[in-house]
């Protein structure tokens, strides 16, 4: 639902009137740093159910953004058949999660981390 037709519904835009409502993911993102990066998943922990799984594509040019240390961390995408997309997953709100990351840890790198960014709508 878009913000405009949301306006002044406290139904639509606070949490706590839709905790019955579920949500669906419409892109999860995942974010860590190379060299040491060799991806992440995100499951659902109360189902055992993986949403996502991000392996990362090694640059392999000198390109700009193509360059051999360079990662691309593929995104997990949902919408319709009609985008060629699978149709996003219905999650209730209180939804447990486990998120796993997996580093190299023969590559020296300091600050090690990872992150889900991620864009989500409740579910009609």
């Amino acid at each position: 639902m878009l913000w405009a037709q949301c306006a002044g519904d406290k139904s639509c835009t606070d949490w706590g009137h839709n905790t019955a409502r579920p949500i669906e993911f419409v892109m999860l993102g995942f974010h860590c740093h190379s060299p040491a990066c060799l991806g992440g998943k995100l499951v659902n922990a109360d189902t055992g159910e993986v949403y996502c799984h991000v392996k990362p594509v090694a640059g392999r040019s000198a390109a700009p953004q193509d360059e051999e240390s360079y990662l691309w961390l593929p995104p997990c995408q949902w919408g319709s058949e009609k985008e060629g997309l699978l149709p996003p997953p219905k999650i209730p709100i209180n939804t447990n999660f486990t998120s796993t990351k997996w580093a190299n840890n023969s590559v020296a790198h300091f600050g090690v981390m990872a992150i889900w960014q991620g864009r989500a709508a409740y579910a009609d």
